[in-house]
């Protein structure tokens, strides 16, 4: 439970971060709302290579690839923050995607598409927020003078203690999504 505290204070203590980091995400999603065929091919094959690895899968082993995905892009995200490329290119691109596939499906099935994503997105967007900024505070961190080690540590102890659960979270709303969409996953490709 302490741990869990100085997370959230941790994150409480970037505020102005957080916040950078998620108008840039508006801004992208809108983006991708706007221009919803950019990068048309590329979405198509992303699109594409999630519904062949989650077909043939039950439910369980649904949720353990969702959750095992989603952990690794996010914490790969927040230890290359440093570099200030990764965590950048991860938030602009995501967005763009989200809001790109958002549209293209909202055309093509209705509002149902959008519906689909709000109940997981409530927790996982959040998570992968948190590990942009706090990969860029990686290096913020480093320009303030502030040792790279006790970064680390703060970044890690916000990762396993808030971002891992509600990658948890939202892993579990998207399992019982797709399980109850049952054999019509490709209806989202």
């Amino acid at each position: 439970m302490k741990q869990f505290k100085q997370a959230i204070e941790l994150i409480k203590s970037e505020k102005k971060l957080i916040t950078v980091v998620a108008s840039i995400f508006v801004l992208m999603f809108i983006v991708g709302l706007m221009f919803p065929y950019f990068i048309q091919s590329i979405q198509d094959q992303i699109v594409k290579q999630i519904v062949e690895r989650f077909s043939d899968k039950n439910i369980f082993q649904v949720f353990f690839m969702i959750l095992s995905q989603n952990s690794f892009a996010t914490l790969l995200t927040l230890l290359l923050g440093i570099t200030l490329i990764v965590p950048l290119f991860s938030l602009c691109f995501n967005a763009y995607f989200v809001g790109a596939i958002t549209m293209q499906k909202t055309q093509e099935i209705g509002m149902e598409a959008f519906i689909r994503l709000i109940p997981h997105g409530i927790f996982e967007i959040p998570a992968f927020l948190l590990a942009i900024s706090f990969g860029l505070r990686l290096m913020l961190g480093l320009f303030k003078g502030k040792k790279l080690g006790q970064l680390y540590k703060d970044a890690l102890k916000v990762y396993v203690f808030v971002i891992l659960p509600l990658l948890i979270v939202a892993a579990l709303i998207e399992t019982l999504a797709i399980g109850f969409v049952g054999s019509s996953l490709k209806a989202i490709a």
